[in-house]
This record gives C-alpha cells, sequence and structure tokens, in this order.
C-alpha cells in the first residue's frame, strides 16, 4: 500500500477531513495588524489569498488606504485627494474604497471613480463578479453592478427605508442591518427575499460564499462578541476570542473570507487578522492516525 492510498483509507475510515466540523465550534488565534508608522489602523476586507485592505492613520493624523500582501503593505491614496479608504477586496484583486470626492475601485495599480450618484455612509463590500453593495449617505442600502444602482426594497409595509449594507458573496447575497418599526435588526437579502438572522443587538457584516455570516453583537458585559454563524445550516461556527484576556473582546469584525477568517478593528489603534485553527480533538486523532500509517508501511518494507 502506497501512502497516498493510505491516508486515503485512513481519512475516509475516521470520517474527518481538514475542516472543522460544524458540531466544534471553531478555534481562533488573532493576530494584530499595525501599518508601520502608523497612528491607528482598521481592517475591514479580506480575499481567499489572505490579502487585507483598510484605512490607517500616519503620524500627521492624515487617513489613506493600505493593501496587506502577507505583511507587505502597499499605501493607496486616490490621486489627488486628502483622504483615502479601502473596504472590500475580491479574489480578482479589485478594491472598493472612498476618497474625498467620492468612491473608486482599484486594480493593478488604477484607480478608477465609481461615479456614483451620491456620496456613501458606509463601508463598501464587493464580490468576484464586481457587484458592489454598500449605502448612502441617507442611509438607504443598495447593490451597484453594471454602472447601476438598485436600492434594496424596505422589509415590510411598516419599515422605514432606512438600511446599511455591509457585505455581498457571489451569489448576491447581501448582509447588514435594517430598520424595522423603528428598530434595527441584522438581515440576509437574497433573490428579492430577507431573512432575519438575530436580534437587534447584533449587525451582519459579512458574508461568505458558503454562506457563513459574521456577525457582532454588543449585548455582551464587556466589548463585543465577533462571531460566525451559517443560517442555512441552522449551524453555530464560533467566536473570535479576546486578545486581551482580562476583558471582552473589544473590537469589531468587519469582513470574512471562504476559509472564515476574519478581519477587523481591535480597539482603540489596531487591525486584527483572526484565522480558524483545527479542533483540538480532530487534530490530535488525524495525527494518531498518521502514526498509524507510518507503521503499517514500515512494517511493509520489513
Amino acid at each position: 500500500m502506497n501512502l497516498r492510498a493510505a491516508l486515503v483509507l485512513l481519512i475516509s475510515g475516521l470520517g474527518i477531513t481538514t475542516q472543522p466540523s460544524l458540531a466544534d465550534p471553531l478555534n481562533f488565534t488573532v493576530t494584530l495588524i499595525d501599518v508601520p508608522g502608523s497612528r491607528s489602523t482598521t481592517a475591514f476586507g479580506i480575499n481567499n489569498a489572505g490579502q487585507i485592505v483598510g484605512t490607517y492613520t500616519d503620524s500627521a493624523g492624515n487617513e489613506h488606504g493600505f493593501l496587506d500582501t502577507n505583511g507587505t503593505f502597499t499605501t493607496l491614496d486616490f490621486p489627488g485627494s486628502t483622504g483615502t479608504a479601502a473596504y472590500g477586496i475580491n479574489n480578482v484583486g479589485q478594491i472598493v474604497g472612498s476618497y474625498s470626492g467620492g468612491t473608486f475601485l482599484y486594480q493593478n495599480g488604477t484607480y478608477t471613480p465609481l461615479n456614483l450618484p451620491f456620496p456613501i455612509g458606509s463601508k463598501l463590500a464587493i464580490n468576484d463578479v464586481g457587484q458592489t453593495a454598500g449605502t448612502s449617505r441617507d442611509l438607504r442600502a443598495f447593490l451597484y453592478a453594471n454602472g447601476q444602482v438598485t436600492f434594496l426594497p424596505p422589509y415590510n409595509s411598516i419599515s422605514s427605508p432606512y438600511s446599511f449594507a455591509y457585505g455581498i458573496n457571489n451569489a448576491g447575497a447581501i448582509v447588514g442591518v435594517r430598520d424595522f418599526n423603528g428598530i434595527s435588526f441584522p438581515y440576509v437579502y437574497a433573490n428579492g427575499q430577507y431573512a432575519g438572522i438575530g436580534d437587534d443587538t447584533s449587525i451582519a457584516y459579512g458574508i461568505n460564499n458558503a454562506g457563513d455570516i459574521l456577525t457582532v453583537d454588543s449585548n455582551v458585559l464587556s466589548g463585543f462578541a465577533v462571531c460566525l454563524s451559517n443560517p442555512s445550516e441552522q449551524a453555530f461556527k464560533g467566536c473570535v476570542p479576546s486578545i486581551d484576556p482580562r476583558e471582552g473582546f473589544q473590537g469589531i469584525g468587519y469582513g470574512l473570507n471562504d476559509s472564515d477568517q476574519v478581519v477587523g478593528e481591535y480597539f482603540p489603534n489596531h487591525g486584527f487578522l483572526a484565522t480558524p485553527v483545527p479542533e483540538p480533538a480532530s487534530a490530535l486523532l488525524l495525527a494518531s492516525g498518521l502514526a498509524g500509517v507510518g507503521l503499517l508501511l514500515r512494517r511493509k518494507k520489513a
């Protein structure tokens, strides 16, 4: 038996995969992100290659966008602008953001104005086909695609038009918060339908292509709870732990990728990257199984 066949038999026989089980909440390791020389850094978006975008404030108090590729930081400044923010990055390297005069798409060193007919009121998100979700200054969630703006409709007849869009995946599902009778609730909007995903203390900031949703809940004793769930699978996937074990998690998660890596802001001055790690029990089981494969192969040679 060769090693490849032995590994296949091991993994299939044990019923485990390289991904953590939904039955076991994800564990995360947390790394702070700081643009060198900055006063403060916030991470807003991450793609499947692990490229991270966000904003930082320099020593003079000016705001710039940044692209972090494996720890190498590139400053993003819209030409002639007095301030730039980078909010979302997709898997083909397109970045959306804002500058002092409007919004832009950045790719391969070129800035292209989006020419939205209104100023934005919060961060933007972009999927792999270039659809962009965001919020207008007058607090209406919108989808921008092929040069056209479509506002999301009110939830129902007693809802106000006020809503925020914070994330979008490749299927066009949008997440954010919406007004319902004067109270804001997180939502998923897909195929022309709304679905509620939490209570009035939480905000949905991101959604990936597996349908995993990043929410931030302020209904905790200290700080915020930054968690992942998958409503379609009715599965809780885990929460990002506190960076300071003496306090609750003092941060907000703003974006995630298909590997459930989460980026955001850790108060007061840092960005963060939270990366899932294998479930300890599964990792131990896999390690012991691999040892068994090695023994089997040694016996075969003997």
